[in-house]
């Protein structure tokens, strides 16, 4: 009887403590989830959170009036092209008399001695002059000569952008001459804006 009674209650005793065990482990089960649920929640507080976008739009973002003041610059530096280019081509298509001269020399020696002298001069009163010695000589002054200078000046179409021998050939070429015939050329001109053109040749 007594054996019986010991043998139940080691019996007793044994369940009991494996109920404790499944409970310690239960318990320590839920204390490692929980422990891993913190740690997720830790994670996701420390995530950087998602940009909206807002401060990129503003900055892609420009302003009507920004694009008005983009759009006028570019026009402006296009009439500035647009006007250099009609100096450029109004100086090309002007003529002496019309760009406006101040002074005007021009002196031709030929291979025969003869020589031709042009002069022209603008500064509030006209005054022209030319003389050639062919033998003899012949000057002109007053009317007359500012009559054919002005012509000459008038039909002369030559500029700073030309070559020594562009301008020569224009100059021989409207007075007639053939560069064969010439020792030695020199032409000067002073332009109303301040402009001065000199051109030399010796053969």
């Amino acid at each position: 009887m007594k054996r019986s009674f010991i043998a139940m209650s080691s019996l007793a005793l044994v369940l009991a403590a494996c109920g404790e065990g499944e409970d310690n482990g239960a318990t320590e089960g839920d204390t490692e989830q929980e422990i891993s649920e913190d740690v997720q929640t830790e994670e996701t507080d420390q995530e950087e959170p998602e940009e909206t976008g807002d401060v990129d739009d503003d900055e892609q973002t420009e302003s009507p009036d920004d694009e008005e003041e983009e759009n006028g610059d570019e026009e402006t530096t296009d009439d500035t092209n647009d006007a250099n280019g009609d100096e450029e081509e109004a100086s090309e298509d002007e003529s002496l008399l019309d760009r406006g001269i101040e002074e005007f020399d021009l002196d031709i020696e030929f291979t025969d001695g003869s020589e031709w002298e042009y002069e022209y001069e603008e500064n509030g009163d006209t005054e022209g002059e030319i003389e050639k010695e062919n033998g003899e000589e012949e000057e002109q002054e007053g009317e007359q000569a500012i009559s054919e200078l002005e012509d000459l000046l008038g039909s002369l179409y030559i500029n700073e952008d030309m070559s020594d021998d562009e301008i020569i050939d224009a100059v021989l070429e409207e007075l007639d001459i053939s560069r064969d015939e010439i020792d030695e050329f020199e032409l000067e001109i002073e332009f109303q804006d301040g402009t001065n053109l000199e051109v030399e040749l010796e053969q």
